[in-house]
């Protein structure tokens, strides 16, 4: 009979000592949500008096482009709207990645479709669009380091 309570209270030991684990586990990720809602918060609020926003939803409803010619008519159009950069930016920073190189794919995978990237190319040969040259690229590249790494 003793053999089984003591065969009992070590399991009961060994699932206390599981629980404690969770526990911390869980508060760790709390206090991290709590940082990042923070943070999303003071952002919105800092940012919510100085864009416009309507300007960026008229042009989400774009998003992703669907040919080379609506990708060029978006960027003359960020060329000369400092509101619309910073919508622009607004809306990509929230999309995170866990490195700079993933944040800024997942960023463009929001803004070019598959289609689209075919005919796209960073320096622009075989009469491809040439998208180191874009607006919308000065505008992300830079900031990717500023940009929450989820």
């Amino acid at each position: 009979m003793e053999d089984s309570n003591y065969v009992d209270n070590t399991k009961l030991d060994r699932l206390i000592n599981l629980l404690i684990e969770v526990k911390v586990q869980q508060e760790i990720i709390s206090e991290r949500l709590g940082n990042i809602e923070a943070f999303l918060e003071k952002t919105m609020t800092i940012n919510s008096g100085n864009i416009a926003c309507h300007e960026l939803e008229n042009c989400l409803i774009k998003f992703p482009f669907q040919d080379v010619a609506s990708i060029q008519e978006f960027d003359n159009k960020l060329k000369d709207n400092e509101k619309l950069q910073q919508s622009m930016l607004n809306y990509l920073q929230f999309i995170g990645g866990t490195t700079n190189k993933l944040c800024i794919n997942r960023c463009l995978e929001k803004v070019f479709t598959n289609f689209v990237g075919q005919f796209c190319c960073w320096t622009g040969k075989r009469g491809n669009l040439n998208v180191s040259d874009l607006k919308m690229i000065y505008i992300v590249r830079p900031k990717t380091k500023n940009i929450l790494h989820f």
